[in-house]
């Protein structure tokens, strides 16, 4: 993948999956529990079923999801939030490209790729200012 793919990649990761945190810091996570979580991630999101996405979420997730507008402050939030994404997408897939968990199992990131609708990817495009 060239230098600007991956830039572009990158940019749409943060932007298209918001951000997702707790507020507090918890225990240690093992490396293995922190891929599992990664490795659901995509089928959760394409699953359209909200209950089986916040499931990998804390009860107090702050997701905020740029491109929508949303911030999402717990886990009954986020359910709303998710149901709405998937009556407006009912076709969304989420193609998971590649993931890595550090060593000690508190940080991972992941690639994919956004599919609003079956086999089709989107292009994120910027609108430049008038």
């Amino acid at each position: 993948m060239t230098v600007m793919k991956t830039l572009v990649a990158l940019v749409a990761i943060v932007v298209l999956s918001g951000c997702a945190t707790t507020r507090e810091g918890g225990p240690p996570s093992e490396p293995a529990a922190l891929d599992s979580v990664l490795a659901a991630w995509g089928p959760a999101w394409s699953s359209s079923d909200a209950g089986k996405l916040v499931t990998l979420y804390t009860e107090d997730v702050y997701f905020e999801d740029v491109p929508l507008g949303a911030v999402v402050k717990n886990r009954d939030a986020l359910r709303g939030f998710a149901a709405g994404v998937f009556a407006g997408f009912a076709d969304l897939r989420f193609e998971v490209t590649s993931r890595f968990v550090s060593a000690d199992g508190k940080w991972g990131s992941m690639e994919w790729v956004f599919h609003p609708e079956a086999g089709r990817p989107h292009q994120m495009t910027k609108e430049e200012p008038r």
